[in-house]
């Protein structure tokens, strides 16, 4: 019988022109996990994880979803 796929687990991140909250994200290893950034901010922001290869741009009052 085949195993039931697991559901990616989703983290919201709160970016503000002065904070990310959380500021500290910590995924386990062969653990799906989808991150979603909420700009709060007057500004856009970058959010980036270099080892990823991940840099993206959050304009100011939107959102971006990263799987």
């Amino acid at each position: 019988m085949a195993q039931p796929i697991a559901s990616a687990k989703v983290i919201e991140v709160d970016v503000n022109d002065d904070y990310f909250n959380p500021n500290v994200i910590t995924i386990p290893i062969n653990e799906s996990t989808t991150l979603l950034l909420k700009n709060k901010g007057k500004s856009e922001h970058t959010f980036t994880i270099k080892k990823l290869g991940i840099d993206v741009v959050v304009e100011s009052g939107k959102e971006k979803t990263l799987p």
